[in-house]
């Protein structure tokens, strides 16, 4: 019989990013109808792995790497035929918060606000 094997901890901890949603999918998460969520490659959700700027990239010449790894990412083409890691900033294990509009409805006698939010016009008292 096999000892089993501790489990290794991640090399960096999770992050928390905040992410709007638009009220279709804040409706479909509410309802457990959406569990992932996927967003194109912009350089306002990625990182790239070198000293290169976003705008130096040469994206006629993408692929894809680490499929299966758990650390994906796109090898971009840059100046003089050299290639860079283009990562998104969201990581598995990474916890996503959801942003969704909201307006303030109503106020408490002692001053805490009731918000109003767009996805399902649900009013709550806001506790801070």
């Amino acid at each position: 019989m096999s000892t089993p094997q501790p489990v290794s901890a991640p090399l960096v901890a999770p992050r928390e990013h905040g992410m709007l949603f638009s009220g279709e999918m804040v409706r479909a998460l509410l309802a457990g109808q959406k569990t992932q969520t996927r967003r194109v490659v912009t350089k306002h959700n990625s990182q790239v792995g070198t000293w290169l700027s976003w705008d130096r990239l040469d994206w006629s010449s993408v692929f894809a790497d680490g499929a299966g790894s758990g650390s994906e990412y796109l090898h971009v083409g840059g100046p003089e035929d050299t290639m860079h890691r283009v990562r998104p900033r969201v990581q598995p294990e990474d916890r996503i918060w959801v942003r969704e509009t909201w307006q303030y409805a109503d106020w408490t006698e002692g001053g805490d606000p009731f918000v109003r939010y767009r996805a399902d016009e649900a009013v709550r008292l806001c506790v801070v």
